[in-house]
């Protein structure tokens, strides 16, 4: 009886070990291997005289258990510009890869010099930047810390499609940008000249 009672005491010192080996593994794994990058190519559309950016992040989730996000915060640039920013709190992110949707209005009267003139041609590279905070789990139920995934894509080329108010909006946006390296740019209220 000894002698079963010692093997038994053994296998249980051994499986929780091994429990203990398998949870500081699992913990490292969903503390490293996690990436946001662009699940799909983003689209730029006109909507009068703004451009709408929609993008899609990939979010890969390393780990075996679903965790939240606090928050993905992204800065857009175009051509390097920097243009506008956008935040999506309160995130739920399955192992794997999930799909993250993501848009931006931009005002064409606010944009650099450099990007309306990219944007008159029809064509401008896009980037973003930016960062998702997440919340690491015990047992899938205690959170014990926060990590920050960088998001920093590579920069894309993306066509753009104008329409008719857009050009003009486009061209309103050339002049001021000429008048403004003349040091001739007239006081508009409410228009930030770039």
């Amino acid at each position: 009886m000894g002698k079963a009672m010692n093997a038994l005491r053994a296998l249980f010192y051994i499986v929780v070990i091994l429990g203990i080996v398998f949870f500081i593994a699992d913990l490292y794994y969903t503390r490293s291997g996690w990436q946001v990058t662009l699940a799909q190519r983003p689209e730029i559309t006109p909507v009068g005289t703004q451009l709408k950016v929609t993008l899609v992040l990939d979010v890969y989730n390393p780990s075996h258990s679903t965790v939240k996000a606090k928050l993905l915060w992204y800065s857009l640039y175009l051509d390097n510009n920097y243009v506008g920013e956008g935040l999506k709190p309160y995130l739920e992110l399955r192992p794997g890869h999930n799909k993250v949707r993501l848009s931006l209005l931009i005002d064409t009267l606010h944009l650099p010099c450099a990007v309306v003139d990219a944007l008159a041609k029809g064509r401008v590279t896009l980037e973003v930047k930016g960062y998702t905070i997440i919340t690491l789990m015990l047992f899938g139920k205690i959170g014990y810390k926060d990590i920050t995934v960088p998001i920093n894509t590579k920069p894309t080329s993306i066509e753009i499609k104008t329409t008719p108010t857009l050009q003009k909006a486009l061209k309103v946006a050339a002049t001021l940008c000429k008048l403004a390296e003349t040091g001739q740019a007239p006081s508009i209220p409410g228009i930030k000249i770039p």
